[in-house]
């Protein structure tokens, strides 16, 4: 693989995913390395692999009027959080920023956009 630029944007677990697949972590023809296997088999076990490009970019445009910034919606998008403390955790100063009716609006909208991915249970 070309590094064509580096540190050129952020990605979310799932496009993660979706690149260590492209790379062949998933398959007949495994040509991933190991430490990409291992974090492919991590987030699959973490992420919620079958969302569509759409549904991400639904996702990001509903939250435009949050001003968050792109870390805060990519965590958001990582991380799901069901509960107005997870989204205290996420976006700084968030009681100033939003209050509480804007985050249940916002985590309304999270439950809407990604569903919550169902644990897994780890293997031996």
């Amino acid at each position: 693989m070309k590094i064509l630029e580096q540190n050129s944007g952020l990605l979310s677990n799932f496009e993660v995913c979706q690149v260590l697949n492209q790379r062949g972590c998933e398959g007949l023809v495994q040509k991933a390395l190991a430490s990409e296997k291992m974090v492919y088999q991590y987030l699959k076990q973490r992420t919620h692999t079958s969302l569509s490009e759409k549904q991400l970019q639904d996702f990001i445009q509903a939250v435009q009027p949050y001003q968050l910034t792109r870390v805060e919606v990519l965590q958001l998008l990582n991380l799901v959080p069901a509960t107005a403390v997870e989204v205290h955790l996420v976006v700084e100063e968030c009681e100033e920023r939003l209050g509480e009716d804007k985050v249940e609006e916002l985590l309304q909208l999270v439950s809407k956009h990604i569903p919550r991915p169902q644990p897994q249970a780890e293997q031996a």
